[in-house]
């Protein structure tokens, strides 16, 4: 007898629409098998954003203490990521030899799928990063061309966009 009045009851339940229970038993397997996932959407920097970035960081002092090119190279990992359209795993696998000054043109080796691919660069972009070989090989003398571009590969634009306000970034 009880069986039948909490069919009853279970039946007057879904006829109200308060609860699916099919769409229940569908999210349950779901979850189950790992179809639910988190979904993390990419954030398009806007040009206002990598504007207000760059002037951050224009205004910065180098801190002798700590690497002389903390902030030149956060500025060039900033151009480098918008204009080229890097990756940051391209972007930290860089070296010195990379960059030909007279094509204006950056090597990228073993990218996705492990492929390399010559990058051309803009006049503007060149010049930035002209500016910061310079200023390094001022800094570092005695850095080989295999060296990394950056010395600390920990220098990336997700500090940038913490200490700029910008925020969704990264």
């Amino acid at each position: 007898m009880w069986r039948v009045q909490r069919l009853d009851q279970i039946n007057a339940f879904k006829q109200a629409n308060l609860f699916d229970f099919e769409s229940l038993a569908l999210k349950i397997r779901k979850k189950q098998i790992g179809l639910f996932k988190t979904v993390i959407r990419p954030h398009i920097v806007s040009e206002a954003e990598v504007s207000r970035l760059l002037c951050h960081y224009d205004v910065l002092p180098e801190h002798p203490a700590r690497s002389p090119l903390r902030w030149a190279g956060t500025r060039l990992a900033i151009v480098l990521l918008y204009t080229a359209g890097l990756r940051r795993g391209e972007f930290i696998r860089l070296k010195l030899r990379d960059y030909d000054p007279c094509a204006q043109t950056l090597l990228i080796q073993t990218s996705k799928f492990h492929k390399s691919r010559l990058l051309p660069l803009p006049d503007d972009v060149a010049q930035e990063v002209e500016r910061f070989l310079k200023a390094r090989r001022a800094a570092y003398p005695s850095a080989l061309n295999t060296e990394p571009l950056l010395r600390s590969p920990k220098i990336l634009p997700v500090m940038a966009a913490d200490r700029s306000g910008v925020e969704g970034y990264v």
